[in-house]
């Protein structure tokens, strides 16, 4: 985020790097191009002696590209760590004609033998053109066309009746808690701006946005978007209602004379600022917007994003995180000189599985645990990791798939400093693709941490022999 005449701004990104939502080694649909993917050919880790404070680097870069300094191999820094030293064609109408059916497996995300020929929808309506509801009339319906949720297949052909032409990528958000996702579709150029579509009450509904860039709360129901140029800018405060976006602080500001901008003596642009259509000060247009959304707790990183291909093939997989930790679950500490890949089957067998830390209790929970197990040396593997193509980690699902949600690149706090860089290079030179999780205590950052990893930890530094270690998670 940068902050523009005192206002901040999340800026818009663009990445394509969603290439399939199934888990690594079991299925993945392969890789793309990607900002993050180049960034990560310029550096490898950071030195840990920088982290003495235990924070993790900032996101607010927020076009995305993961760019991270690095030491020279993982013999280095990362070793250290561990050693507990120290990222327009078609109008979108609900009228829209040409969506498609899903066919064939190919590139644009479809997948052989599935269609909804026996109830074909456009844009939310049925093919008599009527809106289509549920039979109670409520949103959520979880009705199933073909083996899909209707708003599945409602966003894949909005997707397809958009076309690739239009669409440069798409952003999967949850702005709000209904357990179907928003979509944030960014135009191939700049005067085709962007939309930000939701399904509600059996329909599409879309909101065409300029150029511009966002920060929203994850299900809090908050959703600011800030765009302008030329001396004109403006900040939107948006929600969702149960039937579509609802615009609730607008902000504008700028030089309306743009031929005639005068400047402070800080070289500041002297601007007019307007808050929900009344004059005021700058310093009370800053304070009204950061109270329009917690930017502590903001996202202006999505959930999944890419090509509208790749994403449509996250769309069909999509499913709500709705797991919770409850009591009565307990853990298992194994040490053992095994791969992220052989500590998942083994958890399997056991009747459990490779362990999630998806809240802050479960964090300080499984921290405690290992403390009096006086395991702090371990590194311990975690059920969590990525697809190759996607830059973001997530937990594992019970059937082997990972979620984009509750260990996201830019949301936990508990990464090690510099983390994650999604590839590493070894003592040889070799360089090794890092697609899953570790847990270990980081003396430099005072607690435990996260960091990325090869499946096989021992090929990269064989030095780590006798320390690995997984837990275990039973649900009792």
């Amino acid at each position: 985020m940068i902050r523009i005449a005192g206002v901040l701004l999340s800026v818009a990104f663009s990445m394509s790097i969603v290439t399939g939502c199934s888990m690594p080694g079991k299925g993945s649909a392969g890789s793309a191009e990607s900002n993050s993917a180049d960034a990560a050919d310029d550096g490898t880790k950071e030195s840990d002696d920088d982290a003495d404070d235990g924070t993790k680097e900032s996101d607010d870069d927020a076009d995305g590209d993961g760019d991270k300094e690095s030491s020279d191999d993982m013999e280095g820094s990362e070793a250290e760590a561990l050693d507990g030293s120290e990222t327009e064609a078609g109008d979108g109408k609900d009228d829209a004609e040409g969506s498609s059916d899903v066919g064939e497996d190919s590139d644009d995300g479809s997948l052989e033998g599935d269609s909804k020929s026996d109830k074909k929808l456009v844009f939310g309506k049925n093919a008599d053109g009527d809106e289509d509801k549920d039979k109670s009339g409520k949103e959520g319906s979880e009705e199933l066309i073909n083996g899909l949720p209707e708003w599945k297949w409602d966003y894949m052909d909005y997707l397809d009746a958009l076309g690739e032409e239009y669409v440069k990528e798409v952003h999967l958000l949850n702005i709000d808690d209904d357990g179907i996702p928003e979509l944030y579709i960014n135009g191939q150029y700049s005067a085709a701006g962007a939309k930000l579509v939701t399904w509600k009450r059996g329909r599409i509904q879309e909101e065409f946005l300029a150029s511009g860039g966002y920060s929203y709360i994850p299900e809090g129901n908050r959703f600011l978007y800030s765009s302008g140029h030329s001396d004109e800018y403006d900040d939107v405060l948006y929600e969702l209602t149960n039937t579509n976006f609802r615009v609730v602080e607008e902000g504008t500001y700028g030089a309306y004379d743009n031929s005639h901008v005068e400047y402070d003596k800080n070289g500041d642009p002297i601007y007019d600022y307007f808050w929900n259509d009344k004059a005021v000060t700058r310093n009370d247009y800053d304070k009204m917007l950061e109270g329009c959304i917690d930017l502590d707790k903001a996202e202006r990183v999505p959930e999944i994003f890419g090509r509208a291909s790749a994403v449509k093939k996250c769309i069909r997989e999509y499913e709500p995180s709705d797991r919770k930790v409850t009591k009565g679950h307990r853990y298992e500490f194994i040490v053992d000189d095994v791969t992220w890949d052989e500590a998942y089957e083994a958890c399997r067998k056991k009747g459990g599985y490779l362990a999630r830390i998806e809240t802050e209790e479960e964090y300080k929970d499984i921290c405690d645990r290992i403390e009096k197990e006086g395991l702090e040396k371990k590194i311990f593997w975690v059920g969590a990791g990525r697809v190759d193509g996607i830059y973001m980690y997530g937990w594992c699902n019970d059937d082997g798939t990972f979620t984009t949600k509750g260990l996201s690149t830019y949301r936990s706090k508990h990464w090690l400093y510099g983390e994650p860089t999604f590839y590493s290079e070894t003592a040889s030179g070799d360089y090794m693709d890092e697609m899953v999780v570790n847990f270990f205590y980081h003396k430099g950052s005072k607690g435990f941490v996260y960091n990325d990893a090869p499946s096989d930890i021992l090929a990269a530094a064989p030095d780590y022999k006798g320390r690995v270690a997984y837990i275990c998670e039973f649900d009792d």
